[in-house]
């Protein structure tokens, strides 16, 4: 027998390619958003979080970013300094009610600049007139001392806790002058020149056998009452909040918190857990 000859019927399967084309581009699109976590705006971080967003800071010059220099020190009339300047007159706004003056400045995981950022803007709150007191307080990655050049042996905050040294003698004077030149003493040593501030700067110091358990210590929450006693303002550089408890420890001894996020670092489901952690901290409104 004779196979029927089919005709072609090219109307009718062009309609159906070109809606399964449709389809498998649809379906495409969904898996792609689905499995695309990048967070797209700052925005969105603070809708995500629920927090309210203080400023947007930019890259910092790639010359200070190859040695490891501050901004508000080494470029204070540039740009880049003048959203530190705007990010100090935010913080200053949304504490004016609170009026909170042992604030601990986080991240949600390494490499997002919570440790420039902070040391920023303890620089910015000094030239604004106020007595600040900075300590670094992510004792599992210290940074302060460094981008401070202070000397790496000088003693710390854990030697302070411990009882091996007293507080002032821990506590290093960064004389910020009105020119570019600073330079870090102890003690009650003294710049020369025309001063326009002071920053007070307590580094970590050596690192506690057990960094969970230090950061709960009564000691160390007595040192925090003690400076916020007598300074207008504590800056804390704190640990990142996942993976380790360290922050969630400290929070418990804080009046604030100030989260700094980077877009290319930080993932929707890192933002998710960030709230969680918040939600759940003790001290934390």
């Amino acid at each position: 027998s004779r196979a029927e000859q089919v005709q072609p019927r090219p109307v009718r399967n062009s309609l159906i390619g070109l809606v399964l084309g449709l389809g498998l581009g649809i379906c495409l699109a969904f898996l792609r958003e689905a499995l695309d976590t990048r967070v797209r705006s700052s925005d969105e971080i603070a809708d995500q979080l629920g927090m309210q967003m203080l400023g947007r800071l930019p890259e910092p010059p790639a010359q200070l970013q190859k040695t490891n220099q501050l901004v508000m020190l080494a470029a204070p009339k540039r740009i880049h300094a003048e959203a530190f300047r705007v990010l100090r007159t935010n913080v200053e706004f949304a504490n004016a009610q609170p009026r909170a003056r042992t604030i601990m400045v986080t991240s949600a995981v390494e490499r997002e600049g919570k440790s420039t950022t902070v040391a920023n803007l303890a620089v910015a709150f000094a030239r604004a007139g106020k007595r600040v007191v900075l300590i670094d307080l992510d004792l599992r990655c210290p940074l302060i001392a460094q981008l401070f050049n202070l000397d790496p042996d000088r003693p710390g905050l854990t030697d302070v806790v411990v009882g091996h040294v007293q507080l002032h003698d821990a506590i290093s004077q960064l004389v910020i002058s009105k020119g570019r030149s600073n330079r870090a003493t102890n003690g009650n040593g003294n710049g020369s020149g025309s001063l326009e501030s002071v920053l007070h700067i307590l580094p970590a110091g050596p690192a506690p056998p057990n960094a969970g358990e230090f950061v709960g210590s009564q000691a160390l929450a007595g040192i925090l009452d003690e400076l916020g006693a007598v300074a207008d303002l504590v800056l804390i550089d704190a640990p990142p909040l996942l993976h380790v408890g360290d922050a969630m420890t400290l929070s418990a001894h804080v009046d604030a918190l100030i989260l700094v996020t980077r877009l290319n670092v930080v993932r929707r489901p890192m933002l998710k857990e960030v709230r969680r952690v918040l939600d759940a901290a003790p001290a934390l409104p």
